[in-house]
């Protein structure tokens, strides 16, 4: 009974490589044990998982609320680990730390907030990986300096307990971007070869949380992309946030373009209404089992949207990110049913459009600004 009653207590939790760290579990620990709860790093047995595949897989390896069969299809199992799945791809552009989102957004975990002492000195964390350490080192590097599968765990550790105020990385390093979980103000340097840079990001204060957010050259992009990821922000991680606009720096480019913005998320919005509308179709159609022919018009109505979707990609730049998490969600979660795909479908395409309406809204409010035609000339 006594050994019941331990079990009820555990849960097991699998934590990704990268957050399979000494601070991570410190912080999941501090933030179970006030409740009795104990927390075990093991991945559930294989013959413990069930997941409706139309054919039976094998070789599944678990982690976190999604699987990946034999051949690298991943599949999600809750809408959390869509985010997850999704923030990782985004590597610089990424929404949010992996730790903000598999504690919070995955195992529910408020991080407590501690009193951050600014009196702390600053701090230069330099990362290489072996190819560049290969092709362009002739020194030695500190083995706890260069990442690989090995030391990717003490790595990521590393820098969530030190809070580094500048990250250095050497080489292809960008998917380490999501596991940087700033806790000041941070700036990454990333490094293609010793004299091109590749990428500077800095860090922006959204409510009690830091950001990181790639700086564009041009003010009036870098205002567009800031509305866009505000936007992608408030939407899948409700995020609060304040518009970066000042009227008196704004150049007379940025209505222009935002004319433009307008009108193509217009577009796009619209084709996102008629993917809505025929995944409401295929559903009914499908649920009152209707002649297959209409049935299969239906989805190919669908897939004729998705690649209008896809085509028109280039017009804008936030439409590679929508679609890229509007297409992540069509082809995971596998249903049982075809209405179950109807609803899936639905469900990707609502989302999606959710994102669309909020960046739509923010260009709106932009072209409030907007000068009347004649005020300019008139105040001279």
């Amino acid at each position: 009974m006594a050994n019941k009653m331990e079990n009820d207590r555990v849960i097991n939790i699998n934590l990704p490589v990268e957050l399979n760290n000494v601070e991570v579990k410190k912080i999941i620990s501090e933030s179970l044990s006030p409740v009795g709860l104990l927390a075990k790093y093991l991945a559930p047995k294989k013959s413990d998982i069930f997941i409706n595949l139309k054919e039976v897989k094998t070789g599944i390896d678990p982690n976190l609320g999604y699987i990946k069969d034999q051949k690298g299809n991943t599949f999600f199992k809750d809408k959390q680990s869509l985010i997850f799945h999704f923030n990782q791809k985004l590597n610089a552009f990424c929404l949010a730390p992996q730790m903000y989102l598999t504690l919070e957004k995955v195992l529910g975990i408020q991080k407590q907030k501690k009193e951050l002492d600014h009196t702390r000195p600053t701090h230069t964390i330099n990362l290489y990986s072996e190819d560049y350490i290969d092709s362009h080192i002739q020194h030695q590097v500190n083995s706890n300096q260069i990442v690989s599968s090995s030391t990717i765990s003490s790595i990521t550790s590393d820098l969530i307990s030190s809070s580094p105020t500048k990250i250095i990385l050497h080489g292809n390093l960008d998917y380490l971007i999501p596991y940087i979980a700033p806790e000041r103000h941070t700036s990454i340097e990333i490094y293609r070869s010793p004299k091109k840079i590749k990428h500077l990001l800095k860090t922006r204060k959204i409510g009690e949380n830091y950001f990181l957010d790639i700086k564009v050259k041009d003010a009036s992009s870098s205002l567009f992309y800031d509305l866009f990821f505000l936007a992608l922000r408030k939407v899948i991680l409700d995020v609060e946030y304040e518009v970066p606009f000042n009227q008196k720096l704004a150049n007379q480019n940025i209505f222009p373009r935002a004319d433009f913005i307008k009108s193509r998320l217009e577009t796009y919005y619209e084709l996102l209404m008629f993917g809505i509308k025929y995944s409401g179709y295929l559903f009914e159609d499908a649920y009152n089992a209707r002649d297959e022919k209409i049935i299969f018009s239906h989805q190919d109505k669908i897939n004729e949207i998705c690649t209008m979707l896809k085509k028109i990609e280039q017009q804008l730049f936030c439409f590679e990110i929508t679609n890229e998490y509007l297409f992540t969600q069509l082809t995971t979660m596998p249903p049982a049913s075809l209405t179950d795909l109807a609803l899936l479908q639905k469900e990707a395409f609502e989302d999606t459009s959710l994102i669309i309406s909020a960046f739509f809204d923010l260009i709106k409010t932009l072209l409030k600004f907007k000068p009347k035609e004649g005020a300019v000339n008139g105040n001279n």
